[in-house]
């Protein structure tokens, strides 16, 4: 059980982590310095989501697996790679590490700005969101 706790609490940290760096860094660009959604402001959004990814992992893996993402621990149960018992304090974890990160996103910058930009997350356009599921036109 201790080592269940330690192994989430290890889980809510690495999602701190790739929250803050990933989608706070579409917040920092787009919002708080006002550039434009242009070539130069995509790669430095991406590489610094692909940093705040591997610190988390680096920081966390050897401790829990460094899943950081509930997708990937049920990706990982399903495949018959990872304990059902553990997928839920996993889950639980992440989503709070998830909501501490937005929370400190938008202490940083202010709510409205982070709100201006959806806090960094990936929306389709109106109307796409089956598109953006599917991949279909």
């Amino acid at each position: 059980m201790v080592n269940l706790v330690r192994r989430s609490l290890a889980e809510m940290l690495g999602t701190f982590i790739f929250v803050l760096f990933g989608p706070g860094s579409v917040v920092a660009f787009m919002a708080a310095f006002h550039q434009p959604l242009d070539p130069e402001t995509l790669f430095f959004s991406g590489a610094t989501f692909g940093l705040g990814i591997a610190m988390a992992i680096i920081a966390v893996g050897p401790i829990s697996g460094g899943h950081v993402n509930p997708a990937v621990t049920l990706g990982l149960f399903f495949a018959g790679k990872f304990n059902g018992k553990d997928v839920l304090p996993y889950i639980v974890a992440q989503l709070i590490g998830a909501v501490l990160a937005s929370s400190a996103i938008s202490l940083m910058f202010g709510y409205s700005v982070a709100d201006s930009v959806q806090f960094g997350a990936t929306i389709p356009g109106a109307g796409d969101e089956w598109k953006a599921l599917f991949g279909s036109s």
